[in-house]
């Protein structure tokens, strides 16, 4: 095929996507905050490279985001490089959502179905975040691009990294294999089960040597998936979240419902099963939260634009206000977009001035945002498993091996465990600390206190 007719065939989601980047670039530019999540991330990355003499270390946390982004500290490039990148992986998981819509239906419902997921607040806000749900949703939809074109080896990998990207990703695997048995092509399951394992091995025996044990991340990602600070209650509410919450997020998502009775089964049945499989695994967490949502959206969007597209070419008398009233919709949509990344908060500058003339130590801290920014060892004392006396055990252990501490009250999120000693045990570990250390800077800012103490010697 000729580079013109290349163009022309995809000229059109050429063109929706490079006006995202566009937007997104904006936000990049203007709008230079960050998450803690993302700080976490960063630190690992830093402590990753750094062989542990920088950065901090959660056992929780999958390893390729931290392994991309230390590799990106390490080249001495600045954080908006970093945030391209992630966009990177968010326009390839929009032009993917593209190429297989387009595999079993038309152009039409193709660009739709990557234009409402580009549209979608919860997608919209995380293109450019440091975090795992957007790169892991690229890697989903290539390795199950690679799936349906029969490159089970390519797959099997690239589900692989999904895994290794977020680990809930890799339900892809069972659920791909569960195809392969419905389709009879049983031959098919070892390449993709073989590479599959050949990814992951390396990660389970840097496990054991990180923390001694193989399967540690998973099994604390495991009690995250069970914090009952995100339960939802009643059952009814409960069973419905995510696609209540999905339609909330993006309107026209509404259609979803509809789309199910028109589009194209008998070659989208895999896809929309895969993304049903993923609905279930969410649905059974008792932690629920939009974002992890961005694993089903893709096919919410192909069933939405199916029925979208279907009623404006049926409906023939109606096409005119129809279109309009679907663009008046994603005006909308867009405008809350907008609204979604102006409500940011910068860190505040003084604590971060203060520990990085503090010169190279080790820093205590119940945050982890300032190690986005300076390259000291930071060892963190908020509690892993939603269990606050883990600070408490986590301060008494490593305080002697600090030079200063960083103690944010409000990092506890105390709010979310009532009727639970949370509060009381937070005060206890703030006085301990204001007894044994010297208080070196109190600052108060976006409604949270921050308090850096350095350590004195025990006398």
């Amino acid at each position: 095929m000729r580079i013109s007719q290349i163009a022309a065939k995809y000229k059109w989601i050429a063109l929706i996507l490079a006006g995202y980047v566009a937007a997104q670039a904006l936000r990049i530019i203007f709008l230079p905050s960050i998450t803690w999540d993302e700080s976490v991330y960063i630190g690992i990355g830093k402590y990753l490279w750094s062989a542990g003499q920088v950065g901090l270390y959660e056992n929780i946390r999958p390893l390729i985001v931290p392994l991309l982004s230390g590799a990106l500290w390490k080249l001495a490039l600045p954080l908006g490089v970093l945030r391209f990148v992630m966009l990177g992986f968010a326009v390839g998981a929009a032009a993917m959502l593209y190429v297989l819509v387009r595999r079993w239906t038309d152009d039409g419902t193709a660009l739709l179905s990557a234009t409402l997921l580009l549209l979608s607040p919860v997608f919209f806000e995380q293109s450019t975040l440091v975090l795992t749900e957007i790169p892991a949703l690229f890697f989903i939809l290539l390795g199950f691009y690679l799936f349906e074109s029969q490159g089970f080896f390519f797959a099997g990998a690239i589900i692989g990294l999904a895994f290794l990207t977020k680990f809930p990703a890799g339900m892809l695997l069972p659920c791909c294999v569960l195809i392969l048995v419905m389709r009879r092509r049983y031959k098919a399951i070892m390449p993709l089960v073989a590479s599959f394992v050949l990814i992951t091995v390396p990660y389970f025996i840097l496990n054991y040597a990180l923390n001694g044990s193989v399967f540690a991340p998973l099994v604390a990602a495991s009690l995250h998936g069970g914090n009952t600070a995100y339960a939802v209650h009643p059952v009814w509410l409960n069973v419905t979240f995510y696609i209540v919450e999905v339609v909330k997020d993006n309107m026209l998502l509404v259609f979803l419902i509809p789309g199910l009775f028109v589009a194209r089964w008998r070659k989208a049945w895999p896809f929309v099963m895969t993304g049903g499989f993923f609905l279930a695994y969410f649905t059974l967490q008792v932690n629920k939260q939009l974002r992890f949502a961005i694993f089903l959206i893709p096919v919410f969007c192909y069933l939405a634009a199916s029925f979208m597209v279907w009623i404006y070419r049926n409906a023939r008398a109606l096409r005119v206000p129809i279109g309009l009233l679907f663009v008046g919709a994603m005006f909308l949509v867009g405008f809350q977009d907008a609204r979604s990344v102006m409500h940011t908060q910068e860190y505040p500058r003084q604590v971060l001035d203060y520990l990085r003339d503090a010169g190279s130590t080790v820093v205590l801290t119940t945050d982890p945002t300032p190690v986005a920014f300076i390259d000291d060892k930071f060892i963190p004392f908020y509690f892993f498993t939603y269990d606050v006396h883990n600070a408490k055990e986590t301060y008494i252990e490593y305080r002697n091996a600090s030079g200063l501490i960083l103690f944010t009250p409000d990092a506890f999120a105390c709010y979310l465990y009532p009727n639970t000693p949370c509060e009381e045990i937070v005060n206890e570990l703030g006085n301990q600390i204001a007894i044994k250390d010297m208080l070196a800077l109190n600052v108060t800012a976006n409604g949270q206190q921050y308090l850096v103490y350095r350590r004195l010697n025990d006398s």
